[in-house]
């Protein structure tokens, strides 16, 4: 019968030998040396696309009058249509968007329309849908580029210019930033970076931005996309009941040939660009985990439960081992369990050194890496939760709507 002490061996060497795997072979994953920086004049163009830019706006009174002028002032030359989509607000959204773009300064350029989306249709998520209204009332436009951006979102002067630039030299189907978010309490500091990093390490940027890849991600605050790239993938009414709308269309983009080098997409961190959402509570982030965390499944029991035990094992196994002795002092009398905590702690090391790059990123002490684990398991449960949430048909609620599950 297996000793209790060579199972935690072989199950310290399995998490070691996973964040050996996930350094040398997840596409750097860790790193943050794909980002975009905005400081500087664009590259200049010979001829200057056309761009529509739609905000999707549900309940953002509040942020409005700081986030709306960001892009009505922008310095890009082009042809600049802004569709503000009102998606059903309930807090005078719509009125203060009126008295923003009326009153305050603005690129006379830009033009701007604000209109409210319809009720919405069965097999639609409500952002998805607010975005194809948007798009419908656009249709006889034709810009060359779409720009989704999210209410909360606050662009530098020079956002549009760089990303139209950026996406025409280097022939981008679709380019896609991670706006950086607001961290002010400590459920935002634990678990915010947290989070982009458990997203790279489930789309690596070096890999979304690889032609030869199939790997594709997107972030939701920011997407540049060409409008005959949407229109030839499908348009919105292909992914219109996805709820991870950003990697459902960058997915859809990426795969719309079987060249996948003629769909470039790219997906970058942004300083510049940045979130000015309000501090999180540890409510509103398990509300957001759970919203989609069992999507990101597929559904699958099979693999929530894998993904349970990985966590488990290879992000609070590690610490667990390592910290032992100083409640057990029986480790120092077992070779096995010697042998676990030196695996252990050889794991927690990496996990933390993976992890210091995005901690940095977002201005953190060197030695907030270590609560990675912690991250990691609450993360854990709340992709349990999600999984118990769907089997109640009911995945939770989100900006007062409440979405089902697709089972």
């Amino acid at each position: 019968m297996t000793s209790p002490s060579f199972f935690l061996l072989c199950c310290s060497a399995i998490s070691l030998t996973v964040w050996i795997f996930l350094t040398l072979f997840r596409g750097d994953f860790w790193k943050t040396r794909h980002f975009i920086a905005l400081k500087g004049p664009a590259p200049k163009l010979g001829t200057l696309p056309s761009v529509a830019v739609i905000i999707p706006a549900r309940n953002e009174a509040e942020l409005i009058p700081r986030t709306l002028p960001s892009i009505l002032n922008q310095d890009y030359k082009g042809s600049t249509t802004v569709i503000l989509v009102d998606d059903q607000s309930t807090d005078g959204t719509s009125e203060v968007c009126r008295i923003t773009a009326t009153t305050g300064k603005r690129n006379q350029s830009i033009k701007f329309k604000l209109i409210r989306s319809r009720e919405l249709p069965s097999g639609w998520s409500g952002k998805l849908w607010a975005m194809e209204c948007g798009l419908r009332t656009i249709s006889e436009m034709k810009p060359d580029y779409i720009l989704f951006t999210d209410a909360d979102i606050l662009h530098p002067d020079n956002s549009l210019s760089r990303l139209v630039a950026e996406a025409e030299t280097e022939s981008l189907q679709l380019s896609s930033v991670m706006v950086h978010l607001k961290i002010c309490s400590l459920w935002d500091r634990l678990l915010l970076p947290a989070f982009i990093y458990f997203f790279a390490k489930l789309y690596p940027f070096a890999w979304t931005n690889d032609p030869s890849k199939r790997t594709a991600g997107a972030a939701g605050g920011c997407i540049l996309v060409r409008r005959e790239a949407l229109e030839k993938a499908g348009g919105l009414f292909r992914i219109s009941g996805e709820l991870i709308d950003d990697c459902a269309m960058a997915k859809m983009i990426k795969g719309q040939t079987g060249n996948l080098s003629a769909s470039k997409i790219k997906l970058q961190l942004c300083r510049e660009i940045h979130s000015l959402r309000p501090c999180q509570s540890l409510e509103s982030t398990w509300s957001m985990v759970r919203r989609t965390a069992f999507t990101q499944l597929g559904y699958s029991v099979l693999l929530l439960a894998g993904t349970l035990i990985g966590m488990i094992l290879i992000y609070v196994l590690p610490p667990l081992l390592t910290l032992g002795p100083l409640f057990y002092p029986v480790y120092s009398s077992s070779w096995h369990l010697t042998t676990a905590w030196f695996l252990g702690l050889s794991a927690w090391i990496m996990m933390s050194l993976t992890y210091r790059p995005m901690v940095r990123w977002y201005h953190l002490p060197s030695w907030w890496c270590l609560t990675l684990p912690i991250a990691g398991f609450m993360y854990a449960m709340m992709t349990l939760d999600s999984a118990l949430k769907t089997w109640q048909k009911n995945t939770g609620e989100w900006k007062g709507r409440t979405y089902s599950s697709k089972t």
